[in-house]
């Protein structure tokens, strides 16, 4: 339980049992640890003085009412009541744990049934929350709909409408670390954290209402790059993380692309290095590749600045056409910035905002080079972020605003510039890449094109194991388990006001492609039916 008093500022729930397979997935544990331990001392000295607490207690106790009964000569009438009593309280123990006389014992989900979903975290526990999730190694097949209906509602085999010929342009996508909307200048605040991508903003087509589709960078990699999000638990981490996937490399490499993914990280980070393989990537360059510990932080990895310099550098000598994905990794927690810029950037409400300018500024330090090479204007930059951060603000700290990233589509010396509007996802920018080089074969995806105006748009993740969905104005809180859903308005400070008349045709049709959605992702895992040809 006090483990969470930590982390549950960067999650926002309970801790599940995901967290033993990410522990698992991290060859940098080792370095990590101390970091943990120096920022959250605090946490380790309540756990032990809660021990003390119980220690104590319980030795009261035992002096009081078990130590005293050594010489105590039992009848049978006192063993008789002794041995009753215990089954009486081991009968209510046992419903207690199950939650009630019901046939299945309850669940994580179940906590929806009592609370709003911001509380739900109040209602469990940390341990009740491992021990279930440990179960959740399959998913359920869902039959909300016929398949030819479904497919009506959501079909995630697509094909791009135009006749326009395939456009081989590079393709940069930038996944930049907990760079929430809240840190940008779209943030509507009066102070931005990151002055050089507000600039890069107004160059390019930004969606100013972009979503993430998890809140940890293990969701958001497969969503970017693969269209495929992470609901239950992370996608990387369930049975299905084998499954036979279509993703921009695999796409792409029809094409006769060449492709490769970078991330200043200890190899290993998060299964980063064996997702890209699966993914289709052919070169994943990581802490090893970039082969020089001057520039390790002593946490994570490479620093920003000089790990974008060196991925600059690679990126001149790829041949064209290429694709290429860079994650960030210096705006991540211990949020430390190098010593030499110590000084540079001010400190901010929160720890984070120093990172959030160190990475910025790595950020244009990375255009200031690439800039100069010739492949530059033949280029769609892609910049978003794989998760929101830490929040300052409470409409930022909210279900919906905890969400909230920017997505933006850049090629340079074009007029393709505008604000958007319309609600996207992390699973929205693969069909919107493909979509903007007029790509002319099918692919799956679980998200739409985001420049299709006659698609209906949405944005879909999980808050405390209930399925959110944002459309239109709404955001549908759906419990999978109860078949029962909430209605907010979003869009303004207000949005958690329940809406008054749930029942309207905007919001019957948001519930119905909400559940086909649903339906097309658990089935399209379950059954491996993640291609289409």
């Amino acid at each position: 339980n006090c483990s969470d008093f930590a982390y549950f500022s960067f999650t926002h729930k309970r801790t599940t049992f995901d967290v033993f397979a990410l522990m698992g997935g991290q060859t940098d544990m080792e370095a990590l640890l101390p970091a943990f331990l120096k920022d959250f001392w605090y946490v380790f000295l309540i756990a032990i003085a809660f021990v003390v607490i119980l220690h104590l207690f319980y030795k009261k106790l035992a002096q009081r009412y078990i130590l005293n009964l050594e010489g105590e000569t039992l009848t049978k009438k006192t063993v008789l009541i002794r041995s009753g009593l215990m089954i009486v309280f081991t009968g209510l123990v046992v419903i207690g744990f199950r939650g009630g006389l019901q046939l299945i014992p309850i669940g994580i989900v179940n906590a929806g049934d009592h609370v709003t979903s911001d509380k739900i975290p109040l209602v469990l526990n940390t341990p009740f929350s491992m021990i279930r999730s440990a179960e959740l190694n399959s998913f359920e097949e869902k039959t909300y709909f016929s398949e030819s209906e479904c497919i009506k509602l959501f079909d995630p085999c697509k094909m791009n409408k135009d006749t326009v010929a395939f456009t081989p342009l590079n393709v940069v996508v930038i996944i930049l670390e907990g760079f929430s909307k809240e840190y940008t200048g779209i943030s509507f605040k009066e102070k931005s954290y990151t002055p050089f991508l507000d600039s890069l903003m107004e160059e390019g087509y930004l969606f100013i209402n972009g979503y993430s589709n998890g809140k940890r960078s293990i969701e958001g990699i497969p969503a970017i790059l693969s269209s495929t999000p992470s609901l239950h638990e992370p996608y990387l981490n369930t049975i299905y993380s084998n499954n036979k996937i279509q993703s921009l490399a695999t796409l792409l490499k029809k094409k006769g692309y060449n492709t490769s993914f970078y991330h200043g990280g200890t190899n290993g980070t998060m299964n980063f290095d064996s997702y890209c393989k699966m993914a289709g990537f052919e070169r994943y360059y990581g802490r090893k590749e970039y082969n020089d510990d001057k520039d390790y932080d002593g946490t994570w990895g490479i620093w920003d600045e000089p790990f974008l310099q060196r991925y600059a550098v690679e990126l001149g000598k790829m041949k064209q056409p290429f694709l290429s994905s860079v994650f960030t990794l210096s705006s991540h927690h211990p949020f430390v910035v190098p010593e030499k810029y110590k000084q540079s950037f001010p400190e901010g409400p929160l720890p984070v905002h120093k990172s959030i300018m160190y990475s910025d500024f790595a950020l244009k330090r990375f255009f200031e080079s690439v800039r100069k090479e010739k492949w530059f204007t033949n280029t769609l930059f892609v910049i978003t972020a794989d998760h929101t951060g830490p929040s300052a603000d409470p409409f930022y700290a909210n279900q919906a605003g905890n969400y909230q990233i920017p997505v933006l589509f850049y090629q340079p010396g074009t007029s393709f510039k505008a604000i958007d509007s319309t609600v996207i996802q992390q699973t929205d920018i693969m069909p919107g890449i493909l979509s903007y080089m007029h790509y002319d074969l099918p692919y799956f995806a679980l998200g739409n094109d985001p420049f299709d105006k006659g698609t209906d748009h949405f944005a879909v993740n999980s808050y405390n194991n209930l399925c959110q969905f944002f459309y239109n104005n709404y955001l549908i809180e759906y419990n999978e388990s109860t078949d029962k859903a909430r209605w907010f308005k979003v869009g303004n400070a207000e949005w958690s006001e329940m809406v008054k008349a749930p029942h309207d045709s905007i919001a019957n049709v948001a519930l119905k492609k909400q559940k086909a959605f649903l339906q097309t992702y658990n089935n399209s895992l379950i059954k491996n039916g993640m291609v289409c040809e």
